[in-house]
């Protein structure tokens, strides 16, 4: 899972710095609030120490790493996500199903996820390098998986 939303993670601080989407702008609250409102619950627990939204922001903040970069680090999170996946698929397949914390068809759909999105980034790499970002439509999928989007671009 880690693999898969850093990923996705950097895949949106790449579409937000091509300019295709941008962050919401909240009329009654503010990003610091939603995210002390979203992990209150896990901050009753003293340790681990748990993430402060500055933390966050430091962690999350990817406008000073070049688009280039973003997308070849982006890749490498799906690339070692499929890796992992296919583990877990050969071990399914060696092993009874039944007792996997996992199954094949979760497994397929997470690996679909990977692809999808490095699908989309290959396709981001092309449109930065060509400039033609400036008509870009972005949209996010949740039919391959209920969790994790597919991200295209058209």
């Amino acid at each position: 899972k880690r693999f898969r939303c850093r990923g996705i993670v950097r895949s949106i601080a790449i579409l937000y710095q091509a300019g295709i989407i941008s962050k919401p702008k909240y009329e009654f609250t503010t990003p610091r609030r939603i995210f002390e409102k979203r992990f209150r619950c896990i901050q009753q627990f003293k340790q681990p120490p748990s993430l402060t939204f500055d933390d966050f922001q430091k962690g999350t903040d990817f406008s000073s790493v070049p688009a280039k970069e973003l997308i070849k680090a982006s890749s490498e999170c799906f690339k070692d996500c499929r890796k992992v996946l296919e583990q877990i698929m050969q071990s399914i397949e060696a092993n009874n199903s039944k007792f996997s914390l996992i199954t094949k068809e979760e497994a397929l759909s997470l690996t679909k996820v990977c692809i999808a999105n490095s699908l989309f980034l290959l396709k981001m790499s092309q449109y930065i390098e060509s400039d033609e970002l400036d008509c870009r439509k972005v949209s996010f999928h949740f039919e391959i998986h209920k969790q994790f989007c597919s991200i295209n671009i058209n």
